[in-house]
């Protein structure tokens, strides 16, 4: 596997590995930081790079987002992801989950906003959101 950094800032990271169209993202724990503002911006970036790259495959790695999504923003976000996914024609979205129950909750919420759902799956870990991705298991 030959994944390349193409972001690093102090809230999230990216990596590609072109061999596989695979993409992750890696949100940080200073993500708690974020106000509305500066989630938008993060989100437009990561989405920015993702239609630059146009990924297969989407791993993000939401275990340690602390961020709460307002429900006003999970629909921003939803519809964004939907015209994404067209964009792109992204055929998985793995999803690993936040240990933080309020920003778990808000993650699944957004999910189910949009027409994606059934191209998304929720996980506990990266190793088990890769299998899925490439393999085609069933989510836990």
């Amino acid at each position: 596997m030959q994944m390349i950094e193409l972001f690093n800032n102090r809230f999230q990271k990216f990596y590609y590995d072109s061999n596989r169209s695979f993409f992750i993202n890696v949100w940080k724990p200073d993500s708690q930081l974020l106000g509305e503002r500066s989630y938008k911006k993060e989100q437009m970036i990561l989405w920015n790079t993702i239609r630059k790259v146009r990924p297969r495959f989407v791993v993000s790695d939401s275990t340690d987002f602390l961020y709460a999504i307002d429900p006003v923003e999970q629909d921003w976000v939803a519809s964004e992801i939907d015209r994404l996914i067209a964009d792109v024609h992204l055929e998985r979205l793995a999803i690993v989950l936040s240990l933080d129950f309020l920003a778990l909750l808000t993650i699944k919420q957004t999910i189910e906003e949009g027409r994606f759902k059934n191209i998304t799956r929720f996980f506990d870990n990266t190793k088990d959101a890769e299998e899925w991705l490439f393999h085609g298991s069933q989510a836990a």
